[in-house]
């Protein structure tokens, strides 16, 4: 992640919050299919990179955790989220929303 997007998620943290970089990808895909009938997978993870996108989920351990997606130095939107564990502040690995797969990465101090 770059100062400029670092800096966006510093200025979007409320007291208290926690950041994990995440990792996304189309839910319910499977790569073996894909390679089996010739179909390419989105390359999500490329494109992201491409376009200058960070996703970055912010919690603070209550049932309000958000994903922010930064592109080019600021927060391009916020996404409320469903289902991640709130009695935690670190959540779990995996989680599906929308139609996508995010996986935690690490943490971001």
């Amino acid at each position: 992640m770059n100062h400029a997007a670092r800096q966006a998620v510093q200025d979007a943290r409320k007291p208290g919050e926690a950041a994990f970089l995440l990792r996304r990808s189309e839910a319910h895909r499977s790569r073996l299919a894909d390679l089996l009938t010739g179909s390419v997978s989105g390359g999500e993870r490329a494109q992201d990179m491409l376009r200058g996108r960070v996703w970055v989920l912010l919690t603070d351990g209550s049932d309000r955790p958000r994903i922010l997606n930064v592109r080019d130095g600021r927060v391009a939107s916020v996404l409320p989220t469903q289902g991640w564990d709130p009695d935690r502040q670190r959540p779990r690995g995996r989680h599906v929303q929308d139609g996508w797969h995010y996986r935690v990465v690490r943490r971001i101090d």
